[in-house]
């Protein structure tokens, strides 16, 4: 029986579940009760703006067709285009609007209307109600006063239609209101109007009525089947109110999954807390049972616990010493580098070091379990497996072969299995003990010298140089094929067979042979010579060798080793082309010479026929009739000296060439040379019909040179580029020191310009470019040529820039040793 404390438990566990359950329901349905009122709320509200909007829209209709009115009132304008525009436009307005009708009446304030007043703008053409000029007098006579103190004035007549005023203003031409043009009036049935259609577009609701509130007439109303909710719907009521008069809406919205279950939940919850705490009062009771069942029990349990306890110390103990046994064997066997595997009888993994990890990549953790002959090549898979299925049976004793093991990468390694024991486990199962060894360096060493083996002797037997070891008193150790066939042997083996001293069969002058390997230093690397040679058909060659002395390690000499060529063809090329420039040297020198000798008897005759030419010419002994012989006096005179001009250039270059050209060298002020060869040249220039750019004199040093030649070079280059550039073109001369501290003078037209070709053409002797575009073609191409010898005589460099049909730069570098700052 339950005693007294028992029943109170009892009942304050029923009465607390009681008050919390009933908690949780009432605020629950107070929370979905109010969530449903801000759902319908919502509806209301969307309603009211679409039908606020929708009345608004009319305004600002009657608002944008006030000034047509007004226009076709105080404007001359025909009153029928206005009304068409205003009837286009309420006809195909964007706002979904019908307007019933439409009507003007005239009048300023004070006074009544009569019909007199009324003009008809607009009238729907299918209206199925209309308005009377009658009853628009009397609604406009009654509410005048509204009117005219707001401007505007809508009202709800008949409980159902709707009459909207709006006061059209009169204004001065500065658009300034003076009064009062008259009064728009727009009148809307609801029956014929879309005026509300919006409130289709509200989601969720199924139907929907507007009424007058005072007429209780309906406005507008649907029942849309569509939008019918599976879970029921909800009903809404409400008030409107709006300055033309008060409006009653109902609707009906369907009710959603979300809302039938705020509405269920309340009670779902009521009766889960009815449940919970006659659940929670019978486990009280249970409980309480089992725990007076405990007390016994453990009264019980107390004394072998006592008893339990000194056991469990002593076995703690003998496990800490267990532990760390296994601790240390196992340190010493993850130290191991091979893998210490073992595994059942059918392959499973059941144990492995750390070395495994290491070798294959495996996690040990996620190989256990695994079976190891999976993880072998699948070449040596069912032999390893027959091989343990024998060691398993007795039929062979422990092994060790060569195979491989996938690792993680999905490549093979190679290893050595060594299978040595089976043992029994504490449960008596029989386990298959083994290791791994990595032998993967050591193939990879045997594969590395058995390929470095085929590659030398690859390149031992197709070299196309001979390849030789000999002793220093002549005896051939080792020779290839090509050594052979260099020397006339049919094979390398026949060579070192026959030959029996080297030095003294297979040179010409053996005494000199060793003479010269006796004097390799044994610390170079290795040295070329080049001996001549003796066939074995005793036919004497020209051979180039690479020797290389060969030390033991008592740094004592062993061997010469070293590769041979023949080299007879380019010796005797060498020899025969030795002949051929003491040929052209001699014949060069010939030329130059006879270029000097005829130049100078040239020379003579001509300064003769300068001079009378040009006595005649400047009339000397009076006029010269007729003028015609004054003009070939001129031209043998112009003649003359362009050709003295062309036998000093061609004895310059000859001189240059014979080496008697000295160069008188002084001081130059590079800036009064510059400046006086322009000055020279800037008659030509001008009648050519170029310009010439004023150079910039600022970094214009001081040469060591020869003035004349200097003149010369700059004097043939601007020459060139007069000769080559277009009428219109322009002439730029420009000098700078570079980054070494020599003198750069650059020298550039805008002229027709030169390829590659051309610029190797034009610098060698007597090379002339193409005269077609130039404004003359005399010359014989030795400026350029000139220009670069006299150059060479001052050590600089000529370099030419140029692009067709663009221009050319030419850039004279003199040294840094000619040059003299300006301290």
């Amino acid at each position: 029986m339950m005693n007294t404390k028992d029943k109170m438990v009892y009942i304050m566990i029923v009465l607390n579940g009681t008050i919390l359950t009933m908690a949780i329901f009432f605020i629950l349905n107070f929370l979905v009760n109010e969530t449903i009122a801000e759902e319908k709320l919502q509806m209301v509200n969307q309603s009211q703006r679409i039908i606020a909007t929708a009345l608004a829209d009319i305004d600002s209709t009657l608002l944008a067709i006030s000034p047509h009115v007004a226009l076709s009132e105080t404007e001359s304008v025909s009153q029928e285009k206005v009304k068409e525009s205003i009837r286009n436009s309420l006809s195909f307005g964007k706002k979904n609007v019908v307007i019933t009708s439409l009507h003007f009446v005239k009048g300023s304030t004070g006074g009544s209307f009569d019909a007199s007043q009324v003009n008809q703008i607009y009238q729907y053409p299918t209206a199925n109600s209309k308005i009377t000029e009658k009853e628009l007098i009397t609604f406009l006579n009654s509410n005048r006063s509204k009117i005219d103190s707001k401007g505007r004035y809508a009202i709800l007549v008949n409980g159902k239609n709707y009459i909207f005023v709006r006061q059209v203003p009169l204004n001065d031409p500065a658009g300034q209101k003076i009064g009062t043009l008259g009064y728009l009036v727009a009148y809307i049935s609801t029956q014929d109007s879309q005026l509300f259609s919006k409130l289709r577009d509200i989601p969720k609701i199924e139907q929907l009525v507007l009424k007058d509130a005072a007429s209780q007439e309906i406005l507008y109303g649907f029942n849309n089947t569509l939008k019918k909710g599976k879970f029921g719907g909800v009903g809404v009521r409400s008030i409107i109110t709006l300055s033309p008069g008060n409006l009653t809406l109902t609707l009906i919205y369907s009710k959603s999954l979300e809302t039938l279950i705020l509405n269920i939940v309340p009670w779902f919850l009521l009766c889960i807390g009815i449940l919970g705490t006659v659940s929670a009062t019978l486990f009280v009771k249970k409980s309480k049972e089992n725990a007076e069942e405990l007390i016994r029990i453990n009264s019980e349990m107390e004394k072998r616990n006592i008893d339990l306890g000194r056991e469990i110390n002593e076995r703690e103990r003998l496990n800490h010493v267990l532990r760390k046994a296994e601790r240390e064997n196992k340190a010493i066997i993850n130290a191991i580098s091979e893998i210490i595997f073992e595994i059942s009888l059918s392959g499973e993994i059941l144990f492995l070091n750390d070395s495994w990890e290491k070798l294959t990549g495996h996690k040990v953790s996620q190989s256990i379990g695994l079976n190891m002959f999976d993880l072998i090549h699948p070449k040596d898979e069912a032999e390893q497996r027959k091989a343990v299925s024998q060691l398993i049976k007795g039929l062979r004793p422990g092994y060790r072969v060569n195979t491989s093991l996938r690792e993680a990468s999905g490549k093979y390694h190679s290893v050595e299995m060594a299978v040595s024991m089976i043992r029994m486990d504490e449960n008596r199962n029989m386990r298959v003990v083994g290791s791994f060894s990595d032998t993967e360096e050591h193939e990879r060493a045997e594969w590395a010298l058995t390929e470095a083996e085929r590659r030398y002797k690859t390149i031992w037997e197709n070299s196309a140089s001979g390849i030789y070891q000999v002793t220093l008193d002549g005896q051939l150790l080792s020779a290839n094929p090509a050594m052979a066939n260099i020397f006339g042997y049919e094979s390398a083996d026949m060579m070192i067979r026959e030959v029996r001293n080297a030095h003294n069969e297979l040179y010409v002058s053996p005494a000199d042979r060793l003479r010269i390997i006796k004097g390799i230093d044994p610390n170079a690397i290795q040295e070329t010579f080049e001996f001549q040679s003796l066939r074995r058909d005793g036919t004497k060659i020209w051979t180039q060798e690479i020797i290389r002395p060969v030390l033991d390690e008592h740094e004592t000499l062993v061997y010469f080793e070293g590769s041979i060529e023949d080299i007879t063809k380019r010796k005797d090329a060498e020899i025969q082309l030795q002949d051929a420039k003491k040929e052209s040297d001699m014949a060069n020198r010939a030329k130059s010479e006879f270029l000097a000798n005829m130049s100078h008897e040239l020379r003579t005759p001509l300064n003769s026929i300068i001079g009378f030419s040009e006595i005649i010419r400047n009339q000397v002994f009076g006029p010269i009739e007729p003028q015609s012989y004054w003009e070939y006096a001129r031209d043998i005179h112009e003649s003359g000296k362009h050709l003295l001009s062309i036998i000093n250039q061609i004895l310059d270059i000859s001189r240059i060439d014979a080496g008697e050209r000295e160069l008188k060298e002084s001081r130059i002020d590079m800036k009064k040379l510059v400046q006086g060869t322009i000055d020279m040249q800037i008659q030509k220039i001008r009648d050519a019909g170029l310009t010439m750019t004023d150079p910039d004199y600022s970094q214009m040093p001081t040469l060591i040179g020869e003035d004349l030649a200097i003149r010369q070079i700059l004097t043939n280059i601007i020459s060139n580029s007069i000769k080559f550039t277009p009428e219109g073109g322009r002439i730029s001369l420009s000098g700078e020191m570079d980054e070494n501290q020599n003198f750069r003078l650059s020298i550039t037209d805008t002229g027709i310009g030169l390829d590659a070709n051309e610029i190797k053409r034009v610098t060698s002797k007597f090379g002339i470019t193409d005269g077609r575009f130039s404004k003359s073609t005399s010359g014989i191409g030795l400026g350029l040529s000139l220009v670069q010898s006299l150059m060479r005589l001052h050590g600089g460099e000529v370099e030419i820039f140029s692009q067709k049909g663009i221009g050319t730069t030419v850039v004279l570098t003199f040294p840094k040793s000619r040059v003299q700052l300006s301290q």
